[in-house]
This record gives structure tokens, C-alpha cells and sequence, in this order.
């Protein structure tokens, strides 16, 4: 790993995200046993907990086992992030995930030209996706993160998938967003085109994402 030092500051892989946020974590105790000594002086217990499975297809499950294990007895949760530094988030942020098949009969490139290919048409789904208007108030956003599919250079696609992020400040937002998401894709499929929407993560649930009192 390739370290940059400079006067006040240091660069390298990982350290902002998380490695910051998790020297904080010490840094919180460090500085509460400064003020407290070994002498309660908060009204409960404090838990400093570093937890996984926040990006990609973790789906937050490292957060959601903290939710889980302590349930409603929790008087307050603290999220340190190790980027943007100086700044408090105190709005939540609603996340869907999903993977979309299509797949087709396939064939080859020269003797079944013609045929549907799955390539082809994940292509023209994800133009007509980011074709789709994103509203700016409330702030959500629409991305197409990963594509996979095919077999060779010669064969026509006989499956292909993309990963679609969808988020939004507002619950109603993101439930027009995937409603649209939905709509779309169940119009493009035909009969010799078959495509899926599965659910690979959310951590939308039926609540609100109001701002959170401090």
C-alpha cells in the first residue's frame, strides 16, 4: 500500500473510508475517559461497534445485526464516516437494489442473425432507464453500476443482467422511482424476449425518512 504524507495530512487506500471513521471510534473513547474518568457520565451504555456489509451487495447487514441486537432499547445511534469530514447527516437516505435478467433463445451471430440478442437488449433497457426523468426535489438518483452477459464474440446473447441502484431522500420519491422502474420493464418484455426484476437490496422500509431529532 502506497502511503503520501504530507503536513497535516495523510493519503493512502482506505484510509478516509473507513479506516478514519474507525480510529474515531477510539478517539470518542480516548476522549470520554479524558472527561469522565472511570466515573459514569452518560445516561446508559455506550457501545462502539464497527460493523461490515455496508456497500455493494451488502445490503447493510452489518448494521442491520446492531438494529437487530439491541432492538428499541437503544437511546441513540452515533454513525462515524470517515469521509466528509466536518459534516452531521441527519436525513436518512433510501436505498433499492435490483438485478434485471433478460434472456433470449440466443444463437449464431451469422446463421441466426436477426434473433433477439440478451445484449442487445439490456443495451436499448438501460438507455430507455436513464432516459427516465429523476426528479431533483427531493433529491434521488438513478444508476446502472454493473453488466454481464454472453458467451463468445460469435453467439448471440442468450442472457444478460445489469445491477440498478435506485436512491432518494423521500420514501414517496423512491416508491414513484421503482414504480417507473417497474412500469418500464414490464412493458419492454415480449414474447421472445423474457426479463426478471429481482430485489437484491433495500433498506427501505415502511417508515418515514423524516429528519431526525437531535
Amino acid at each position: 500500500m502506497q502511503v503520501q504524507r504530507e503536513s497535516d495530512r495523510i493519503y493512502g487506500p482506505g484510509i478516509g473510508d473507513n479506516s478514519l471513521a474507525l480510529a474515531s471510534l477510539f478517539g470518542l473513547l480516548w476522549a470520554l475517559r479524558q472527561k469522565c474518568g472511570e466515573k459514569a457520565c452518560l445516561p446508559g451504555d455506550l457501545w462502539l461497534v464497527a460493523n461490515v456489509g455496508e456497500e455493494g451487495l451488502g445490503d447493510l447487514r452489518g448494521m442491520r445485526a446492531v438494529v437487530d441486537k439491541f432492538g428499541d432499547q437503544v437511546l441513540a445511534y452515533l454513525v462515524l464516516e470517515g469521509m466528509s469530514l466536518g459534516t452531521i447527516y441527519h436525513r436518512g437516505l433510501g436505498v433499492r437494489r435490483f438485478r434485471i435478467t433478460i434472456k433470449t433463445a440466443g444463437g449464431h451471430s451469422w446463421t441466426d442473425y436477426g434473433s433477439p440478442s440478451a445484449i442487445h437488449e439490456l443495451a436499448e433497457l438501460i438507455t430507455r432507464l436513464t432516459a427516465l426523468p429523476i426528479p431533483s426535489r427531493p433529491r434521488s438518483s438513478l444508476n446502472v453500476g454493473v453488466i454481464s452477459g454472453g458467451t463468445s464474440v460469435n453467439t448471440i446473447a442468450p442472457e444478460a443482467h445489469l445491477e440498478l441502484d435506485l436512491r432518494s431522500e423521500s420514501t414517496a420519491g423512491l416508491q414513484e422511482l421503482t414504480r417507473k422502474v417497474e412500469s418500464l420493464i414490464k412493458a419492454f418484455e415480449r414474447s421472445e424476449v423474457e426479463i426478471s426484476l429481482e430485489i437484491i437490496g433495500s433498506d427501505l422500509q415502511e417508515r418515514s425518512l423524516a429528519h431526525i431529532p437531535w
